[in-house]
């Protein structure tokens, strides 16, 4: 029945939980777009059209998909909750600028050659692959799982704008040198993490988020702050675990970061006063005590501060109320009043943090005209 719709352009597989294949699709010769969903006996992927540009397949567990099977024209491939996929060390797709690879268990590797390869590739997020090792190729260079690994060639070039690796606990390290256009890495929540190289020579890196690694390790076991980052960096999100106590002191060198996100340090009560040198705090989370009141008062650009999660500080930094014509403050106010926008408030779901900390925002605004 599909062989003779000729002229479909898109088509949706959805909630077919008992099919074990589906048909070949290679004679719908204008088909663009295919999504596959909720099938939970599909095991293999059927020939596609060789013109599909857009391939999204999500919750087929028992599904194996390999690349060498797949248009050599796509430009998404988005893969999400099937049991495996097998990449060669072969070109499979020359135009692909997007991949999504999500909870994969047998998904084990990327080839170098493929990142060499594939001029168009701008993005590439892989999470929840608990096998996947790195970037691999044929000739075991590498660039991903021993700390010890050797760099990729000077002449390796990949055109990756955005890196993202979470909760991929068989990574145990990257190395960056070849990103040379990279603008956003994550490396978040993988476990045996250990190295990454060549973070200082990233020229365009804007933001980076990092930690969430295994809970043994008493500090970050890299955190090199030198070179282009120091210029180039914008954005930090830095995840602890329960046993740090304290931030890397290298951060203070990055000073033109304008947001730092502070996350999962349980265990450090303090910030540092060497904050002052930063030029916009956004975030703080699971703390007791800010910074000094001078230091505070020298982050001249910090216009907005949050904070989340950390129910003592939200006590100690709520504005003074009015009480029979005097003011009773809460111990870190005065550190913060000159900020002009201030959100407290515990942690809050995703459906209700975006209306509810504009409202908390206003409240505090509100309560600050009101301080006598």
């Amino acid at each position: 029945m599909l062989g003779n719709n000729k002229l479909l352009k898109s088509l949706t597989v959805k909630g077919l939980s008992s099919m074990r294949c589906l048909p070949d699709l290679s004679g719908l010769q204008l088909l663009g777009e295919l999504y596959i969903s909720h099938c939970e006996a599909l095991k293999t992927c059927p020939d596609l059209s060789p013109s599909l540009k857009e391939l999204n397949i999500i919750n087929c567990p028992a599904l194996q998909i390999e690349s060498a099977r797949l248009p050599c024209v796509v430009e998404s491939l988005w893969i999400d909750d099937v049991k495996a996929f097998v990449v060669d060390d072969t070109l499979w797709s020359n135009k692909l600028s997007f991949l999504h690879i999500d909870n994969v268990p047998e998904f084990v590797q990327l080839p170098v050659n493929f990142l060499r390869n594939n001029m168009h590739l701008r993005t590439i997020k892989i999470e929840k692959c608990p096998q996947f090792e790195g970037f691999l190729a044929s000739n075991e260079e590498e660039i991903r799982s021993s700390p010890d690994s050797p760099p990729p060639p000077s002449s390796s070039s990949y055109c990756v704008k955005t890196l993202v690796l979470r909760d991929c606990p068989s990574i145990l390290g990257l190395q960056l040198q070849g990103f040379v256009q990279l603008r956003d890495l994550r490396v978040v929540g993988c476990k045996g993490f250990q190295s990454l190289e060549g973070l200082q020579s990233l020229r365009n890196i804007r933001s980076l988020w990092i930690g969430r690694y295994s809970e043994e390790l008493n500090d970050f076991p890299f955190l090199e702050m030198g070179g282009h980052l120091i210029s180039s960096l914008r954005f930090l999100d830095i995840y602890g675990w329960s046993r740090l106590k304290s931030l890397p002191e290298q951060i203070q060198h990055l000073s033109r970061l304008e947001f730092l996100y502070i996350d999962d340090f349980d265990g450090m009560e303090n910030l540092p006063d060497w904050l002052e040198k930063l030029t916009s705090l956004e975030t703080l989370r699971n703390l007791m005590h800010l910074p000094s009141a001078n230091a505070m008062r020298k982050l001249t650009s910090l216009r907005r501060l949050k904070i989340r999660s950390c129910p003592l500080l939200e006590e100690r930094c709520k504005p003074p109320k009015k009480r029979c014509g005097l003011c009773s403050g809460s111990s870190e106010w005065h550190k913060i009043s000159h900020i002009s926008e201030v959100d407290l408030g515990s942690e809050l779901s995703d459906s209700e943090d975006e209306d509810n900390s504009s409202s908390l925002s206003r409240l505090v605004k509100k309560m600050r005209s009101n301080v006598c």
